[in-house]
């Protein structure tokens, strides 16, 4: 009687218990991009006094309203799907793309800020 070899499936040279625990490091990460990231927006609004009758005080606040509440749905959004999908080959795209999403989201909020108050 021989022994048959057992056949691994092919891995991409990472294995699954590297690949989630990147991707949970990644995750949060994420987290914590997404609060410095929603400070950074949120502290804009200091600087309102400072521009007088031509700030567009609804603007400033919806703009920052809105980034906040998106970034807890990309965070939140990540995380199941990192759940859902944690043995999945490339589980820390998730993360990843939400980092992304996250400073992006940042960029154009303090943008939209800043034509609201006048400063672009």
């Amino acid at each position: 009687m021989s022994k048959e070899a057992k056949v691994e499936p092919h891995t991409s040279g990472m294995a699954v218990g590297k690949r989630s625990h990147l991707a949970l490091w990644l995750w949060g990460a994420q987290a914590i991009t997404a609060l410095v990231a929603c400070l950074c927006v949120y502290l804009l609004r200091i600087s309102i006094p400072h521009c007088g009758d031509q700030c567009d005080f609804s603007g400033i606040q919806r703009t920052c309203e809105v980034y906040v509440w998106s970034t807890v749905a990309v965070v939140l959004l990540s995380g199941a799907l990192l759940v859902l999908a944690r043995r999945a080959r490339f589980s820390w795209l998730n993360p990843s793309a939400g980092i992304v999403l996250v400073v992006a989201g940042a960029v154009v909020a303090t943008h939209i800020t800043n034509l609201a108050m006048g400063l672009s």
